[in-house]
Order: C-alpha cells, then sequence, then structure tokens
C-alpha cells in the first residue's frame, strides 16, 4: 500500500509491502495509530566501509508532518509502543529525535545504529527481510536483540529455508 506522493527514491519500500490497505485498515481499526514518514534512500543495503564512523551512514533524506510527530508524541504519553517500519523509517525517526521528542521536517539522516545505541522514538521494528551480512542494516538489527540471539535467528531462518533479501521472509525486532 505505497502510493509515491513525491519524487526522489531510488529503492522500493520493501519493509512495507506486506502492509495491505485491508491489513492497514484491519491495524487502525483494533485501535492501533498509523502514520507515515516521506523517505528518499539510496544505498541502505550497501555493505559496510572498513573506514564508517556512526555518523556516516548512506544518506537518507526524509521528511517527518507535523501531523506524524503530535501522533507519535501522544502515543508515547499514552505509554503505547512506537513500531516502524523499515530500517530507514527507524533511522529517519532517530535522527529526527531530540531530548525523547519527535521534531517535525525535514532532514538526511546519516545514522548508523550499533547495539548500545539509547532508542528516543522507536520501541520496535518491522523488516520485510533478513538483511545481508556485513551491512549496516544488519548492524542496526543487532542493537534490538543480542547479537547471539541475531546470530541465531539468521542460523535457523537458513536451517529452514527462509527467503532472504528482497523477496524474503519478514522480521519483527521487539
Amino acid at each position: 500500500m505505497y502510493a509515491a506522493k513525491e519524487g526522489g527514491a531510488c529503492e522500493s519500500p520493501l519493509a512495507g509491502l506486506h502492509f495491505t490497505t485491508d491489513l492497514l485498515a484491519s491495524i487502525q481499526e483494533a485501535g492501533i495509530n498509523v502514520a507515515f514518514i516521506t523517505l528518499h534512500v539510496a544505498g541502505s543495503w550497501l555493505p559496510l566501509r572498513e573506514d564508517q564512523r556512526p555518523d556516516d551512514a548512506e544518506p537518507e533524506a526524509y521528511e517527518i508532518s507535523e501531523e506524524t510527530a503530535a501522533l507519535i508524541a501522544s502515543t508515547r504519553a499514552r505509554g503505547n509502543r512506537v513500531v516502524a517500519v523499515g530500517s530507514t523509517s527507524v533511522r529517519c525517526l532517530e535522527s529526527a529525535a531530540r531530548d525523547g521528542s519527535l521534531q517535525a521536517g525535514a532532514g538526511v539522516s546519516r545514522m548508523y545504529i550499533t547495539p548500545g545505541h539509547h532508542f528516543q522514538i522507536v520501541d520496535a521494528y518491522f523488516t520485510a527481510i533478513f538483511h545481508p551480512a556485513r551491512s549496516s542494516l544488519m548492524v542496526l538489527d543487532a542493537a534490538f536483540c543480542r547479537k547471539d540471539l541475531l546470530l541465531h535467528a539468521y542460523g535457523v531462518a537458513r536451517s529452514n529455508s527462509y527467503l532472504f533479501f528482497e523477496f524474503g521472509d519478514a522480521v519483527l525486532y521487539l
């Protein structure tokens, strides 16, 4: 359920492809808020460079509306969880965080999230794929769970013939 409203992205929005119009309606009927951000991504899946620093991931442009920022703020104020769909959403939401609050507006994330990162906005995230090894995306995944648990999950996925990459099986990191 994607309708491109702005030009600029060079990658398909894989993480949300599982979310059909009917599924989103069911989620909202269950009382769960759904909010959108605009993302312009190119190359987030590239392998890590040896010289890569924590603030030097591939640039990911984003725009967060006032409405989305307010909805996320009210969700957090009620003690509910914010679940991002896709690694780019995670990076952009965390990049737009200031002292635990989400700031509306446009920006560019170069955030390289590693284990030990203190998440200010995102509590969990859903992704449509098992990410490639030696990518900043797999490192981000490890920020949501212990490295041994992540490696175990990948081992189970391989041994059970789960699909990887663009047409892969989905993962929810809690």
